[in-house]
C-alpha cells in the first residue's frame, strides 16, 4: 500500500476527514476535539480578581496570530511593561477562549529560563480572559533565519553556531516541558521568540497536550487525541496520522530535528504545494540527502531524529542537546573532515578517468603526469582525514573517509602495478575486506617472484661473480703459461731440451685437464654463474683447441711457428668474443694479436712470441678487471 493510500486508511480508522481541516494564520492546524475538554476550564472572573477592575493598561497591538492578539500593557501595581495576550474579536469566540487558557495554563506551569513567564490571568469588562505574561523584545526566530538564507556552501559558519545555540536552549525548555509530562506539538522557529539581549523564549503552547493523568490540570492527553493538529511542514509521521496513541516526547523531537533540517538547508522538511501533499510528505518521512555542504555529524543527528520510527529517534530532547553540543566540541574535526571529503571526491573523478594504452612517449608521460596527480591529492585527503581523527577519534566519518581513500588507492597501486605501494597502504586499514587482503597478497606474491626470476637472471650474467678470483686465476695462469713458453722456446733454440708439436700438444691438454681441476675446486668462485663458468670453460676450451691444433699439426704439415700463428689467431677469436661479454678480457685479444704479429716478424722465436702474448695479455685482463669491478655498484 502506498503512503498516501496508507494515511487516508488511518484517517478513515479515526473519522478524520482531512477537508475540514484549516491551517491557522500561522501555518499551525488548530484541533478543535482536544479543546473540548478546555472549554470547561474555570471562568476568570472566579480565578482573577475583580476589585478594582484589571491591573493592566492596555497599548497597541504587538502582535497577531489565528486566534489571540498580543498588546503591550502597563501594569500599574508594579510599574512594569507587560504583554497581555487575548481572544481576536470575530471567529469562534469560545473555542479562541478555551486555547487561549489552556495555553496560559501550560505555561505558567513551565517555570523555565525559556519558557515565557505568566505574571497572572485577569479578565476584561466582557468577561474575557487577559493573559498577562513578560514582555518580549524582539523577533521570531524565524524571521531571523529567513533574513540569511542558505547559500551553495551552506550557512555561514558563525551563524550555524548561532542557531545551533538558540536550538539547544530550544531543546533544553523542551525536556523541561517532557519532565513535567507536556509534548508542544508545534515546534517550529515562528513558534521561538528571540530577545534583544538574546534571551530564547518558546512560545505557542496552545496545542499542547500531556503524557500524565496528574499533568497540568485541563490539558488533554495524548492518548486521547483524535485529530491532525501542529504544522504540517515539520510534522512527526504519528502527528499527520492524527493517532494520539503514538504521541510521545520523541514526537517533539521530530519537531527538533525537522527544525535542525531548516537551519541546514534553509527550508522545513515537508514542504509541498497543498496541504495534503505536506501532509502525506510528514507522514511518509523519507530520510533526507543532504548536501556536501553541510557538516555530516548534524546530518546525522538531524536524520536521526526525523526518523520514521520513533524508537529510532534520539531517547528525548536532553540526548539531542548532548548530539549538538558533542558537534560544537568536534567542530573543527567535523569541518577538516569535510574539507577532506572534498579531496576525496577529487581523487575518485581521477581515478575514473582511464589512463590513456601504454604506447609512445607522449602516452608514457601523460600517465606519469596522472600518476602524479593522483598521489598528491590522495597525501592531501589522507592529511585531512588522519588530522580529523586526531582532534577526534570519533569521528565516523573521517573514519570512514580514510577507509574509502585508502581502498580506492589500493585499487590504483594494484592496478598500475605497484604492490608493494598496495601493501603499504592495506596496512594501515585496520579491517581490509578479506578480498581485498587476498588480492594484495597474490600481486604482492607475484612480484616477489618475477623480481626473483629478474635476480636470478642478473646474478647468472653478471660477469663480475668471482672477480677476485678470475684475477688470481689469470695472472697465475699466463705467467705459468707465459713463462713455459719463453723457457721452451729459449732451451730449444740452444739445443738443451726440444719438444716436438704433438709434444706440446700434450702439454696443451695437461693445462686443460689442469684448468678443469681448477675450476672444480674453486667452483663457488669460477663457477659461480653462467657468466663465470663461460668465462672458465672459454679458457678450458682454448687449451683444448690448442692441445687439438698442435697434435694435428705434423697431419697437417703445419710448422711450429705456423701452428703457432694459427693457435694465437684462433685463441684471440675466442677471447674477443668474451670481450663483447665483459670488457676486461680485451686485454687477451690484444696480447694474443700482438704475440701473432711476433710470430710473423720472427718465426724462429714462435714460443716466446705465445710466452710474451701471454704475459702480456694476463697482466693487461687482470689490470682491466679489477678497474672494472672496482667501478660497479656494491663494489
Amino acid at each position: 500500500m502506498s503512503d498516501s493510500a496508507s494515511l487516508a486508511s488511518r484517517w478513515q480508522s479515526l473519522g478524520l476527514d482531512v477537508a475540514t481541516v484549516r491551517v491557522g494564520a500561522r501555518g499551525t492546524v488548530v484541533p478543535e476535539r482536544t479543546l473540548e475538554g478546555a472549554r470547561t476550564l474555570p471562568s476568570t472572573r472566579d480565578v482573577a480578581q475583580e476589585a478594582g477592575g484589571p491591573d493592566v493598561e492596555l497599548g497597541r497591538v504587538l502582535g497577531e496570530g489565528g486566534m489571540g492578539v498580543v498588546k503591550l500593557a502597563r501594569q500599574r501595581t508594579l510599574a512594569r511593561d507587560v504583554a497581555v495576550k487575548s481572544v481576536r474579536p470575530g471567529g469562534d469566540a469560545a473555542r479562541a477562549r478555551a486555547q487561549l487558557l489552556l495555553e496560559a495554563r501550560v505555561t505558567g506551569a513551565l517555570d523555565h529560563p525559556n519558557v515565557v513567564p505568566v505574571h497572572v490571568v485577569l479578565h476584561d469588562a466582557d468577561a474575557e480572559p487577559l493573559i498577562v505574561m513578560k514582555r518580549i523584545e524582539g523577533r521570531s526566530w524565524g524571521e531571523l533565519l529567513a533574513e540569511a538564507p542558505v547559500g551553495p556552501e551552506g550557512r555561514d559558519p558563525a551563524a550555524l553556531d548561532r542557531h545551533l545555540e538558540i536550538l539547544v536552549q530550544v531543546a533544553r525548555a523542551v525536556h523541561y516541558a517532557h519532565s513535567k509530562g507536556v509534548i508542544h506539538r508545534d515546534l517550529k522557529p515562528d513558534n521561538v521568540m528571540i530577545g534583544a539581549f538574546g534571551e530564547v523564549y518558546v512560545v505557542d503552547w496552545g496545542i499542547a497536550v500531556s503524557t500524565r493523568e496528574d499533568g497540568v490540570p485541563g490539558l488533554p492527553l495524548a492518548r486521547d487525541v483524535r485529530e491532525i493538529a501542529g504544522t504540517p511542514e515539520y510534522m512527526a509521521p504519528e502527528m499527520a496520522a492524527g493517532d494520539g496513541a503514538s504521541l510521545s516526547p520523541r514526537t517533539d523531537v521530530y519537531l527538533l530535528g525537522a527544525v535542525l533540517h531548516e537551519i541546514l538547508t534553509g527550508a522545513p522538511p515537508h514542504e509541498a504545494p497543498t496541504l495534503l501533499a505536506r501532509l502525506e510528505r510528514a507522514f511518509a518521512s523519507e530520510p533526507p540527502v543532504y548536501p556536501r555542504a553541510v557538516p555530516p555529524t548534524l546530518a546525522a543527528v538531524a536524520r536521526r531524529a526525523m526518523s520514521f520510527e520513533p524508537a529510532l529517534r534520539q531517547a528525548d530532547a536532553g540526548e539531542l542537546v548532548g548530539a549538538l553540543q558533542d558537534h560544537a566540541r568536534h567542530r573543527a574535526s567535523t569541518l577538516m573532515s569535510s574539507e577532506a571529503e572534498g579531496r576525496l571526491e577529487a581523487l575518485e573523478a581521477l581515478l575514473a578517468n582511464e589512463p590513456a594504452p601504454a604506447g609512445d612517449a607522449a602516452d608514457a608521460g601523460a600517465r606519469a603526469e596522472r600518476t602524479r596527480a593522483v598521489h598528491a591529492v590522495f597525501g592531501e585527503c589522507r592529511f585531512g582525514f588522519a588530522q580529523a581523527l586526531r582532534l577526534w577519534d570519533g569521528n565516523e566519518a573521517a573514519r570512514a573517509g580514510l577507509t574509502r581513500a585508502l581502498e580506492r588507492m589500493i585499487d590504483f597501486e594494484l592496478a598500475r602495478g605497484a604492490p608493494t605501494a598496495a601493501e603499504s597502504l592495506l596496512a594501515e586499514l585496520a579491517a581490509p575486506p578479506a578480498g581485498l587482503v587476498e588480492r594484495v597478497r597474490d600481486a604482492v606474491e607475484r612480484e616477489a617472484a618475477r623480481r626473483a626470476e629478474l635476480e636470478r637472471v642478473a646474478h647468472d650474467v653478471d660477469t663480475s661473480v668471482g672477480g677476485a678470483a678470475f684475477r688470481v686465476a689469470t695472472v697465475v695462469i699466463s705467467v705459468a703459461w707465459g713463462l713455459g713458453c719463453i723457457a721452451l722456446g729459449v732451451l730449444g733454440r740452444h739445443d738443451v731440451f726440444a719438444i716436438g708439436q704433438r709434444g706440446f700438444g700434450v702439454v696443451c691438454l695437461t693445462v686443460a685437464l689442469s684448468l678443469i681441476g681448477i675450476a672444480r675446486a674453486a667452483r663457488r668462485s669460477l663457477l659461480a654463474n653462467a657468466a663465470a663458468r663461460r668465462q672458465s670453460y672459454t679458457a678450458i676450451l682454448i687449451f683444448l683447441l690448442y692441445a687439438a691444433l698442435w697434435l694435428a699439426a705434423p697431419t697437417l704439415g703445419l710448422d711450429a711457428p705456423a701452428t703457432s700463428a694459427v693457435a694465437m689467431l684462433a685463441g684471440s677469436a675466442l677471447w674477443t668474443t668474451m670481450a663483447l661479454l665483459e670488457a676486461s678480457w680485451v686485454g687477451l685479444p690484444i696480447g694474443l694479436l700482438a704475440g701473432f704479429a711476433l710470430i710473423l716478424a720472427w718465426p724462429r722465436f714462435n714460443f716466446e712470441a705465445m710466452g710474451l702474448a701471454s704475459l702480456v695479455g694476463g697482466g693487461l685482463a687482470a689490470a682491466l678487471r679489477r678497474v672494472l669491478t672496482a667501478r660497479r655498484p656494491g663494489h
